[in-house]
């Protein structure tokens, strides 16, 4: 987990433990249809909050066999796989205690049914190059389904024969909806046979179908046959909190992760695929995304401009919830600098784990690529120079002020450049250089002041400046720390510190990868 991008099931590294145990109950005490919002920006752990809720509820893995062996390929290294089986060996419990709170009173709980709930993960972004999101996504939950099927995870004739009808209407939709979004016809082209299986429920709901309705009874027929209750048991009264039937005791819980990796064309249709067909009264849908991409996909695709568009995504959603912000996260980088080879013998560990944490956002993906760049670069290093902070500093650099950096390798004694620049209360001369003038723009954002003595106020000038901050917020933090840090240097004699910064800079850091 330390050493690459994988996510993760150790929730408790990432301090959001507490926020995947209640993301799983909210996903069994909700009453579908149900659309819940896991929103966080790239990076921020939603894949990980999402797969620990996953394994909580008792999902499987992804997994696969080879016409040449009846051996199951799994998804998951065996480091995580052993999590994952921990923590879905405790589903069943987790999952009738939390819905035995639903219960009005004690009786009720000799009477309740075993739930039944199946995740199942889908990632549009694997399916990038279809013009059609939503038939791979009823495709991913037929292979999905039929895999579970296969390695019995559904016991009894019964049960097994209610799956293969599903699975044979899934088969249709895909048809359908290939047929509806190709060419362009009606559902009045739908196969006979599917029409008459869903004409029942049909006459019990509505009088007249519009074919958006009409298709989603097809998709709720598919879901209600796969999860296979029976008809005694929905018919029953209501025995549970707030009229919640049995029917919530069998609940298929589809998790969509990396929605805002897709383009924009694609974000938009599978989203509203989801509201127009997918949302039945036995779905629960849990979606990754940075809400950010989403609202510029509504904006761009919709015409829906700034709050319209948040207003739209705010519709298709029951629940959001923002995946939490570690406020310490020194253990975390603790973890990552020891399995990166740092010792303590040659560096302050507690004290460079706190020092990255100011410097880099508290973001899991950032900080690992952050200390995995560190470790490259001082390997080269090694022996070269022995200001290790200074090294760091310049690291920082290098990693989030890429062209900064290279004026700097280029030539060190730019160095003097930059400490003009970073001195906050010194408006710059009328002839500055433009190395001095890019330098003070790279940081400009991060000034304690908007406008320094000697500036004049305007209001282009303080909307050019929001702009900026706008579109360096990461940043911002980051920057306001290395200032501070920074300081320690700008009071060095001129020539030691060139001589510092060209051991680094030459020796070091325009070796390494990504320079």
């Amino acid at each position: 987990m330390a050493g690459n991008d994988h996510w993760t099931l150790h929730l408790e590294d990432l301090g959001m433990q507490g926020a995947g145990e209640e993301l799983a109950r909210l996903i069994l005490t909700c009453q579908p249809p149900y659309a819940i919002c896991v929103q966080g920006k790239w990076g921020s752990g939603k894949t990980s909050l999402m797969r620990y809720a996953m394994a909580r509820l008792g999902g499987e893995p992804l997994g696969t066999t080879l016409k040449t062996s009846s051996k199951t390929i799994r998804e998951l290294p065996g480091w995580l796989e052993g999590r994952w089986l921990v923590l879905s060996a405790k589903a069943d419990s987790f999952n009738q205690q939390t819905l035995a709170g639903q219960c009005l009173n004690a009786d009720d709980l000799g009477t309740m049914p075993d739930p039944r709930i199946v995740p199942i993960w889908f990632n549009p972004w694997q399916h990038k190059e279809t013009d059609m999101p939503l038939v791979a996504l009823l495709q991913e939950l037929r292979t999905q389904f039929s895999y579970l099927e296969q390695f019995g995870r559904f016991a009894g004739k019964l049960v097994r024969t209610g799956v293969h009808a599903g699975l044979s209407i899934l088969g249709d939709l895909v048809d359908t909806f290939s047929l509806l979004q190709g060419l362009g016809t009606s559902v009045g082209q739908i196969p006979n046979r599917l029409l008459n299986a869903v004409e029942g429920q049909r006459r019990r709901d509505f009088d007249e179908v519009h074919d958006a309705q009409r298709l989603n009874l097809m998709f709720e027929l598919a879901v209600k046959s796969l999860l296979a209750p029976s008809v005694e048991e929905e018919e029953q009264a209501p025995f549970s909190k707030d009229n919640v039937t049995q029917v919530a005791l069998r609940r298929l819980v589809i998790f969509i992760d990396d929605l805002d990796r897709c383009s924009e064309q694609q974000t938009v249709k599978l989203l509203e695929a989801i509201k127009l067909y997918l949302q039945t009264r036995y779905c629960v849908f849990v979606v990754g995304m940075d809400g950010a991409a989403a609202r510029r996909a509504v904006a761009n695709v919709l015409s829906h401009k700034g709050e319209e568009a948040h207003e739209y995504l705010e519709k298709l959603f029951q629940a959001t919830l923002h995946v939490p912000v570690p406020r310490n996260h020194s253990a975390f980088v603790t973890t990552l600098l020891e399995h990166a080879g740092f010792h303590s013998k040659e560096i302050d560990i507690p004290a460079t784990a706190e020092t990255i944490g100011r410097l880099i956002e508290p973001n899991p993906r950032k900080l690992k690529n952050f200390v995995s760049t560190l470790a490259v670069n001082w390997n080269v290093a090694r022996g070269t120079t022995e200001d290790f902070v200074l090294f760091l500093l310049i690291t920082y650099l290098q990693t989030n002020h890429p062209a900064a950096f290279r004026l700097l390798s280029y030539d060190p004694e730019n160095i003097d450049l930059l400490n003009k620049a970073l001195n906050e209360d010194r408006p710059l001369p009328p002839d500055a250089s433009p190395v001095l003038l890019f330098f003070r723009q790279t940081f400009r954002h991060a000034f304690e002041f908007a406008f320094l003595p000697g500036e004049e106020p305007s209001r282009e000038g303080g909307d050019t400046i929001v702009s900026e901050l706008i579109q360096r917020l990461d940043r911002h933090k980051g920057d306001r720390a290395f200032l501070e840090l920074w300081a320690t240097y700008r009071n060095m004699p001129g020539a030691e510190l060139v001589q510092r910064i060209t051991q680094i800079v030459q020796r070091a850091c325009s070796e390494a990868p990504g320079s």
